[in-house]
């Protein structure tokens, strides 16, 4: 799949995208291939992402290198703590995450 999931694009449009509400920082747990992402990153946000799957960082990577963007992408596992500033996202999105954790 190379496109955002219709859902949050809808609630994102509603709630956060081009609001003029301050929103730019973003943080996608568990992007996957990055299909939601990469939508965020052309819609100008600062996007940030953590994914357990190297794998899912090299498509995603790939990804925004063709439409010439880039986003701090991390991997995630038990024996490494992911950390960013404190307050530092405005909106963290986990699309279709939380069922896979334990």
């Amino acid at each position: 799949m190379k496109y955002p999931c219709e859902n949050l694009v809808t609630i994102s449009n509603r709630y956060f995208v081009g609001k003029g509400n301050n929103i730019d920082k973003l943080l996608d747990y568990g992007f996957g291939s990055g299909n939601n992402l990469t939508f965020f990153t052309e819609k100008g946000f600062i996007c940030s992402g953590v994914e357990i799957s190297e794998s899912a960082i090299d498509i995603t990577r790939r990804r925004l290198k063709e439409i010439e963007l880039d986003a701090d992408l991390r991997i995630s596992s038990e024996d490494n703590i992911i950390n960013f500033e404190k307050n530092y996202f405005d909106v963290v999105i986990a699309w279709n995450v939380l069922y896979y954790n334990d």
